[in-house]
């Protein structure tokens, strides 16, 4: 019992270091935007963890990237320092909950990329960046579309590769 605690504590260890280190990928240029494990993440811990746990895991992992990227990528969007925590963190813990009621990985995959997509852009066209009514509200969404492939793309390939990695080491435990 022990020793799955051990290993539960250092997994969610790893999490949060990973999360800060996967913003850092948009650093390869624009192109690599929203190409991030964090939507799988959130999704894993979900699945991997008790609910407190999976939700202290996306809160801070969640947070600390924020505040690391804000602070030094983004700070010109931000009058000081930015504690980072915003409606984002909600909608990534929303995503972590979403594991209670959707037990099929690639389907609450695919529905967690769209719950993110459709949130944020549409928080996005709030601002009123592209105006108001239906032409701006579809212009924000049309302009969001390369973000969501990479989404779509990244949440393909992490989720592959940390879902199976986690059936493939439980396999060897038993």
């Amino acid at each position: 019992m022990q020793q799955l605690v051990k290993k539960r504590k250092a997994i969610a260890l790893i999490f949060i270091v990973l999360m800060i280190i996967s913003r850092f990928i948009i650093l390869a240029g624009t192109g690599w935007a929203n190409f991030s494990p964090v939507i799988v993440m959130s999704l894993f811990a979900g699945y991997y963890f008790t609910l407190s746990e999976a939700l202290l895991v996306t809160f801070i992992g969640v947070t600390l990237s924020n505040i690391v990227v804000n602070n030094t990528f983004y700070s010109q969007w931000f009058d000081g320092f930015s504690w980072a925590i915003n409606v984002h963190t909600v909608l990534f813990l929303c995503i972590t909950l979403m594991t209670r009621v959707i037990k099929n990985k690639i389907t609450s995959n695919i529905i967690s990329v769209l719950f993110f997509f459709i949130c944020s852009n549409f928080l996005v066209y709030l601002t009123g960046q592209y105006g108001y009514g239906w032409s701006a509200l579809i212009e924000c969404y049309y302009f969001a579309l390369p973000f969501l492939k990479n989404t779509l793309l990244s949440n393909a390939f992490f989720g592959l590769v940390m879902f199976r990695s986690e059936e493939h080491t439980s396999e060897l435990q038993s």
